[in-house]
């Protein structure tokens, strides 16, 4: 499951994702974007779906989640790259821009880590990425073993495996990236 699916570091992710054959859910607001990002991945073979989705609407996020969860299963990976980057100087920052931050870049991240990780844990993948908005993005360490024999070289150097367990070592400014412990 990847969030910020429909531009950017979501969508290059997706698309490596579903290029070492994991079956992907795309999740974005932009309906139009997302059917993109779909048909260049069915185009080179792969398979994913999208659930179009604002994720600033803490209601809607474990519904989100739920339809998410529907098209292929418990997902194994969650990549938590939507992000809100408003820039208005402070004196012009509303409450519901801040508001719409938080709830894009904090609260989906949580709420969707607390809906999945221990699930991805229990079943032995377990590593969800999150990542703050930012001009310089770096590639975020995913989890293994995905049933997705060419996962770990599609995304190296992110993923280092320990003793079978996946855990994350991505240091870069605005990059998050937290291991779910089992």
């Amino acid at each position: 499951m990847v969030t910020g699916a429909s531009s950017g570091i979501g969508r290059a992710i997706a698309e490596a994702l579903a290029e070492a054959g994991a079956s992907v859910v795309l999740v974005g607001r932009r309906t139009s974007a997302l059917s993109e990002v779909e048909e260049r991945i069915a185009g080179r073979g792969g398979r994913s779906a999208s659930v179009s989705a604002d994720l600033a609407d803490r209601q809607g996020l474990l519904a989100v989640a739920g339809r998410c969860a529907d098209i292929f299963g418990e997902p194994d990976i969650l990549v938590n790259a939507a992000a809100v980057n408003l820039r208005p100087p402070l004196g012009s920052l509303t409450l519901e821009d801040w508001d719409a931050t938080m709830g894009v870049n904090l609260t989906a991240p949580f709420v969707l880590g607390q809906r999945f990780g221990p699930s991805m844990a229990d079943r032995g993948y377990a590593a969800s990425s999150t990542s703050a908005p930012s001009s310089r993005f770096a590639l975020l360490a995913t989890a293994a073993p995905t049933g997705c024999p060419r996962l770990g070289s599609s995304l190296s150097p992110a993923l280092r495996l320990r003793r079978g367990r996946p855990t994350a070592s991505v240091a870069t400014r605005s990059c998050l990236v937290s291991s779910i412990p089992r």
